[in-house]
């Protein structure tokens, strides 16, 4: 068992379904493209083992239960767009020279002005830095926002049943609208699962001929 809890998480984990267009689940009303993906296998329980028969046969025996999590979200934000939305940071301002800088402050009506190129320009440039904090805030909650996970599970795949027609459910949880989660369950199941059956056939012939 525990070369067949190896090889199944060599096998699975990244693989991914064709992209799900969802019209009205972005924040603008448009189009969102979710593209769901497993990110881990959580349990392989049963087991796997070669027997030999008469005439020095070998064959698979293997009766697995098998839970897998998936994961899916929109894509993150374009960096164009998100540099865009980035303040531009003022100019510094060189200091004067220190004999502009005396004069300056010996006129009655001009003083601490020499002070005051400095200290803006120092105050541009830190409001530039929490700018670009902001933004990169916003990219990340935005990427996070809509983020839907779950589990597909295949109870009894074993060596003596038909493949075609296994027991296979998939749940789904997060996002912020029902219909949307349960669109995309049915996505998981429907397009995700028949990759990861052709994974587990791999495993069994690899299985064969161990």
């Amino acid at each position: 068992m525990e070369w067949t809890k190896q090889r199944l998480a060599e096998l699975l984990p990244g693989l991914e379904a064709p992209a799900l267009e969802v019209a009205g689940a972005s924040r603008d009303g448009g189009v969102t493209s979710y593209t769901a993906r497993v990110n881990q296998v959580k349990s392989v329980t049963g087991e796997a083992m070669l027997t030999t028969r008469k005439g020095n046969k070998r064959f698979a025996f293997y009766d697995l239960k098998i839970t897998l999590g998936w994961e899916a979200a929109p894509p993150p934000a374009a960096p164009a767009a998100a540099g865009a939305a980035e303040p531009q940071r003022a100019p510094m301002v060189a200091a004067p020279p220190a004999d502009a800088a005396a004069e300056a402050l010996a006129g009655p009506s001009l003083g601490g002005a020499g002070e005051a190129p400095g200290a803006g320009g120092g105050e541009a440039d830190d409001g530039g830095d929490e700018g670009e904090d902001e933004a990169g805030g916003e990219v990340a909650a935005a990427a996070e926002e809509g983020g839907i996970t779950g589990e597909l599970t295949v109870g009894e795949f074993g060596s003596g049943s038909d493949h075609d027609d296994l027991e296979v459910t998939c749940t789904a949880t997060g996002g912020s609208d029902g219909s949307e989660r349960e669109r995309l369950r049915r996505h998981v199941q429907a397009a995700l699962w028949p990759l990861v059956l052709e994974r587990l056939e791999q495993y069994v012939r690899e299985l064969s001929e161990a």
